[in-house]
């Protein structure tokens, strides 16, 4: 891994006090915080929205209401309890591969992932987060009326450390995994 980059994740395991992990988890951890960061302007905790058990290839899962990180079924109910209508909805889901190159194979698995994720009766294992993050999507979809276009916005991101070369396989299995998304008929802009 590049040596800034790896300084830039031991600064962000110092920062949040995380000990004893593999530098893949840690490296799932940073680009967790990166990508969230960008849609969620508050303080959080990474291990928040990083998922930690099965994970149906599905690394980090961030939901946002209007400004709001829901951590909690509690949370996205609270946020829907209001007079307000046109609340704005993201969800921010990543894939996290520490090593320098795009594999079809890792792409596929985290479409496999989505798909199996968006139909909100997932049949591949999933960890207590995935399932609790299902269970707040549900709440947003029973509360469809009160957001912004009708639907949350989707934002997905497959993270390497290495550079993206667009090459004829990769940039294919990526389209494929942006069909999946569109196909899941439940989110606005993708």
């Amino acid at each position: 891994m590049h040596a800034i980059l790896s300084q830039y994740i031991e600064d962000l395991s110092h920062e949040f006090d995380i000990q004893n992990e593999s530098e893949s988890k840690l490296f799932e951890y940073f680009c967790n915080y990166v990508i969230t960061s960008k849609y969620f302007l508050g303080r959080f905790n990474p291990m928040d929205i990083t998922t930690q058990e099965d994970d149906a290839s599905l690394d980090g899962i961030a939901i946002i209401i209007d400004g709001e990180l829901i951590i909690s079924v509690d949370d996205a109910m609270t946020a829907f309890d209001t007079y307000k209508t046109s609340l704005p909805v993201d969800i921010i889901i990543t894939q996290a591969k520490s090593g320098e190159s795009f594999s079809k194979d890792d792409i596929s698995n985290f479409n496999l992932g989505l798909q199996d994720f968006f139909s909100l009766e997932p049949k591949l294992p999933n960890g207590i987060y995935n399932g609790q993050a299902i269970e707040i999507i549900k709440v947003i979809v029973a509360n469809v009326k009160k957001i912004k276009n009708k639907m949350p916005n989707l934002k997905v991101f497959f993270c390497t450390s290495g550079v993206y070369n667009n090459e004829r396989e990769i940039a294919a299995s990526f389209k494929i995994l942006n069909k999946t998304c569109e196909n899941a008929d439940i989110f606005n802009d993708i």
